[in-house]
């Protein structure tokens, strides 16, 4: 859905500026466990020390996008 394709959107995105600024990772705070549900299905996981939060590396963001066939948008 729309929802779906606005986040891939959104992680393409982060890994292209990631390579100019230096991000290391994403970090959020869902809203409810419908959320957290649908942001696990892009590999965030649950902050160790915060169970509030989620994250995820942006090396594993990446990962994850040529692995589900995202990867020639990050070369961009």
């Amino acid at each position: 859905g729309i929802g779906t394709k606005l986040l891939v959107y959104f992680l393409v995105t982060l890994v292209r500026i990631a390579r100019d600024v230096g991000v290391y990772a994403l970090v959020l705070e869902p809203l409810n466990e419908d959320v957290r549900d649908f942001h696990e299905r892009f590999g965030l996981i649950q902050l160790p020390e915060n169970s509030s939060r989620m994250y995820a590396r942006v090396c594993d963001i990446h990962a994850w996008l040529v692995t589900h066939g995202h990867g020639k948008l990050c070369d961009s």
